[in-house]
């Protein structure tokens, strides 16, 4: 999936491609977007999120919701730790 996006979009950034890659920022907001419209079941007026951490393309993450808010956090070492919060509405 990073890959293709990568490739769509025409990113260049280095932190985007190699071994060790970074999931790019557009590519979460754009998963997350889809995810909470499933949800609502109507399209989104804004979203907003803050990124704390990156997220490399072979951690597991977990996205929680609670109202109109959100938390995605990487499964590292069995333990979850945020990566990005928000709102959504």
């Amino acid at each position: 999936m990073v890959k293709e996006y990568i490739q769509q979009a025409n990113d260049l950034n280095p932190l985007h491609v190699g071994l060790n890659k970074i999931v790019p920022g557009n590519l979460l907001v754009d998963q997350l977007e889809n995810y909470c419209m499933d949800l609502k079941k109507t399209a989104l007026k804004h979203l907003k999120i803050k990124f704390i951490k990156s997220l490399r393309t072979n951690e597991r993450i977990m996205i929680e919701i609670s109202g109109k808010s959100f938390n995605i956090k990487r499964i590292q070492h069995g333990k979850a730790v945020l990566v990005a919060f928000g709102s959504w509405e």
